[in-house]
C-alpha cells in the first residue's frame, strides 16, 4: 500500500560534459511538479543549505541551471557519483549524494554555498570599472557574434580558458564584425597558436550518444586492482595539461607522496610522469610528463581514461574514444 504522504524522488548519475551546467528532471517525473517547469528552485544539500537554482523548459525537457554548477562544485561532486532528488514541493528538492562506493558522500554534510544571494550583489558593487567596462565588452561580443560558428569560437575560446585579456578581446571583437566564418576557424587556430604549448583539435564533431558511450564502456571496465576514472577536458589535453585528480581518485595505493609515475598506455609503451601530492587538499594531480602522455596518445575531449594502479608507482591507462578515428591535433 502507497503512503499518501509519500515524496516523489528521481536519481540522476554526474557525467561530466554532460551535466557540468545543467541537469534534467525525467520527464517521467514533471507529472509530480504541480504542473510548474520553470521559475526559481531550491536544492537542499546533506548540510541543510541551500542553493539556489533557475528551473527552465526549452523543447527538450525541463532542466536545472543557473546555480546548479555551483551546487556540484560545492560538494565536489565526481564522475559516476549518483545524486537523488526529492521533490518537497514549490519546487524545492532535498538532494542526497552517493559516491563511487554506492554509500553517502560523508564530507557532503560540511559542504557550504559559494554564492549566496547576498553576497553575489555585494560582489557586485565591488566590481571595479575596469572589470565592469571589460565585461560589458565580453557581454557585446557575445551578442554580437550572432552565427553558430562565431558563438562557439567567443565560448569554447574565451569562456573555456579564460584567456582575459586586452588584446584577446579586441581580436574577438574583429572575428565578430569583420570576418566571414572561414576567416573566424582561422582565427581560432591563430589564437591557440599564439599561447606556447596549446593544441587545437582536428576530431570532427561529435554526439551526446557517442559521449555517453564512451562513458558507459569505461564505467563497465572492472579489475581487481584500485582504479580512477577521468573524462577528459580541455585544459587536460589541449592546453594547460594539468591534470587534477578528483578525491575519489585510489591516492591511497599511491602511498600519497610526491613522486615520478610511469603511465602505460595501452599499447605498453611508458611515459613518465610527476605526480603532485597536495597534502592539505587531500589531493594530487600529474603536472610535468602529462602533456606528454595526452599529445602521445591523441587524448580528445570527453575521452575517458580509467587509471588502473599497478604499484605505487606504476599505472595502466585504458583509454575510451568517443571516436575511434584519431585525427592528428595541431600543436604549436
Amino acid at each position: 500500500m502507497v503512503k499518501k504522504n509519500r515524496k516523489p524522488q528521481f536519481f540522476k548519475f554526474f557525467l561530466p560534459g554532460v551535466n557540468d551546467e545543467r541537469l534534467m528532471i525525467p520527464l517521467a517525473f514533471l507529472k509530480h511538479m504541480e504542473g510548474r517547469r520553470s521559475g526559481s528552485a531550491s536544492l537542499i544539500g546533506p548540510s541543510g543549505n541551500i542553493w539556489h537554482v533557475d528551473l527552465i523548459e526549452n523543447n527538450r525537457g525541463a532542466f536545472l541551471q543557473n546555480g546548479w554548477a555551483e551546487f556540484a562544485r560545492d560538494h565536489y561532486v565526481c564522475a559516476g557519483y549518483c545524486l537523488v532528488f526529492r521533490y518537497e514541493g514549490n519546487l524545492q528538492f532535498t538532494v542526497t549524494i552517493f559516491d563511487e562506493s554506492a554509500c553517502e558522500k560523508e564530507d557532503a554534510v560540511r559542504a557550504k554555498t559559494s554564492h549566496d544571494s547576498a553576497s553575489y550583489k555585494n560582489e557586485k558593487k565591488m566590481e571595479t570599472p575596469a572589470l565592469t567596462s571589460k565585461c560589458k565588452l565580453e557581454k557585446c561580443i557575445k551578442k554580437k557574434c550572432q552565427s553558430a560558428g562565431q558563438r562557439h569560437f567567443y565560448e569554447k575560446t574565451v569562456r573555456s580558458t579564460n584567456l582575459h585579456t586586452e588584446k584577446m578581446l579586441h581580436e574577438l571583437k574583429s572575428s565578430c564584425f569583420k570576418e566571414n566564418k572561414a576567416m573566424v576557424k582561422l582565427k581560432k587556430k591563430q589564437v591557440f597558436r599564439h599561447y606556447k604549448g596549446s593544441c587545437v583539435s582536428q576530431r570532427r564533431p561529435v554526439t551526446k550518444e557517442e559521449i555517453d558511450r564512451a562513458y558507459a564502456d569505461a564505467m563497465f571496465f572492472t579489475s581487481e586492482n584500485p582504479r580512477g576514472v577521468i573524462v577528459m577536458r580541455k585544459a587536460y589535453c589541449y592546453f594547460g595539461f594539468y591534470l587534477q585528480l578528483p578525491k575519489s581518485f585510489p591516492l591511497s595505493a599511491m602511498m600519497r607522496a610526491t613522486k615520478t609515475i610511469i603511465l602505460y598506455d595501452p599499447s605498453g609503451k611508458p611515459w613518465e610522469t610527476k605526480f603532485l601530492y597536495i597534502k592539505d587538499r587531500g589531493a594530487g594531480a600529474f603536472s610535468a610528463g602529462w602533456k606528454a602522455f595526452a599529445v602521445g596518445n591523441n587524448l580528445e575531449e570527453h575521452d575517458v581514461c580509467v587509471f588502473e594502479v599497478i604499484k605505487s608507482n606504476e599505472i595502466h591507462v585504458h583509454i575510451f574514444r568517443v571516436v575511434d578515428e584519431i585525427t592528428p591535433r595541431l600543436c604549436a
